[in-house]
């Protein structure tokens, strides 16, 4: 490349560097447009990419084999007598029995005479898998959770009022029982914690009504190759004719997570529709509607033998120009509106039944990818609307533009 053409390059990037300078209110409009359409969007995929961070996370640390009862082709509850033969298996390291249930359930004082309404998880563990230390209540070595103790989440606990030692009930269906409140999840816990009831295996059976059954066997299986195969082998001679699903983390499991997050995704698109609704003020204006000026500019600067490329070429450059600056204001405004203001509006897309404002921290990554898609969905508006205008005046008469 001669350095003429460098020198015409650089002088088409300076007049458009100046054109936006004297457009201030114009520039400023484009640019806050274009913020709206692209922090929303960048917000939602930061939160997206954490909650996945996150529930991948938990996967890779959880067990190797889940293990329930098929019925009608779902998920359906393992009888608890089956434990004791599954953690004979030498091929087997741990097994933990679990019960985990979403229900409708009314949380308050036993006295009173209306309690608020919610939908929770109740999870329910054998009491050496609640072991924390120490608990709130009684600073020391830690202890298990014991029937009739319950643990919850913080926002359950902010919502109801709820304090360490405080008695309250639980009523799933027909089922209505008691519980003291021994500990509270911490705040710093991942979002699943958040509104969590964590209870006994047993007391977990009868709440559902249920007695001797888990939701579930987590399988540990030894290290080393064919092992999982041989729990196959011993799960086939233990459970006999019971039709059974033993699932993988890294297939079955897997594979149900990306799919419940490419569904997530799909109701973000309502973002797109938005993005493009705020986007056609932002496209008027990037393309000069209206704006007689500019129309007289590009015939003066045709009339003095600027080529209809030039023209092009210098408005291309205002338009990276816009949106290169709107891309880094919709990061820094998404990055300030996850920290400060916790993902609020945006996070319900992606976590269910959450208000507007999340009483948990909102796990969020922010990687260039996001970035640079920002950036190009602000290059597409922008382009659209300010070549193909261009381009229609740069090819008139100079007289015509002028007049």
């Amino acid at each position: 490349m001669t350095q003429s053409v460098v020198n015409v390059y650089l002088n088409l990037f300076l007049a458009a560097a100046g054109n936006l300078a004297r457009y201030k209110i114009r520039s400023a409009v484009v640019v806050a447009c274009l913020v709206a359409i692209c922090g929303p969007y960048v917000t939602g995929v930061a939160i997206s990419e954490g909650i996945r961070a996150d529930a991948a996370l938990s996967v890779r640390e959880g067990p190797d084999l889940y293990l329930t009862l098929d019925q009608f082709g779902r998920n359906a509850a393992v009888p608890l007598k089956y434990l004791p033969a599954f953690r004979r298996s030498p091929n087997i390291t741990a097994v933990v029995p679990r019960i985990v249930g979403r229900a409708t359930a009314v949380i308050g004082p036993p006295d009173a005479q209306q309690a608020d309404t919610s939908l929770v998880v109740i999870l329910g563990l054998e009491p050496q898998q609640t072991k924390l230390a120490p608990w709130p209540e009684k600073p020391g070595p830690e202890r298990a959770l014991r029937d009739g103790e319950a643990m919850i989440g913080s926002a359950l606990a902010d919502h109801y009022a709820l304090h360490i030692g405080q008695q309250f009930t639980l009523k799933v269906g027909d089922a209505t029982m008691a519980f003291r409140l021994s500990a509270i999840f911490p705040r710093q816990s991942t979002i699943w914690s958040a509104q969590l009831v964590c209870l006994t295996l047993a007391d977990a059976g009868k709440l559902f009504e249920l007695p001797g059954h888990a939701s579930d066997f987590l399988i540990y299986c030894r290290p080393g190759p064919g092992n999982i195969q041989a729990v196959r082998e011993d799960a086939l001679s233990i459970l006999g004719d019971l039709p059974y699903r033993l699932q993988t983390k890294k297939d079955e499991v897997a594979a149900y997570l990306d799919k419940g997050f490419r569904q997530q995704q799909g109701v973000f698109t309502v973002w797109f529709l938005v993005a493009f609704a705020v986007g056609i003020p932002a496209l008027l204006i990037a393309s000069g509607l209206g704006l007689s000026q500019r129309n007289r500019e590009i015939g003066i600067c045709k009339a003095l033998g600027w080529q209809t490329t030039d023209v092009m070429l210098m408005v291309s450059f205002e338009q990276m120009f816009l949106s290169v600056i709107a891309a880094c204001l919709a990061v820094l405004a998404s990055y300030l509106w996850v920290r400060l203001f916790n993902g609020a509006v945006v996070a319900q897309f992606f976590i269910g039944e959450l208000g507007n404002i999340a009483p948990f921290s909102v796990p969020a990554q922010f990687t260039p990818a996001a970035a640079g898609l920002a950036l190009l969905l602000c290059l597409t508006i922008t382009m659209v609307g300010g070549l193909y205008t261009t381009w229609r005046i740069a090819t008139r008469l100079p007289a015509e533009s002028i007049r």
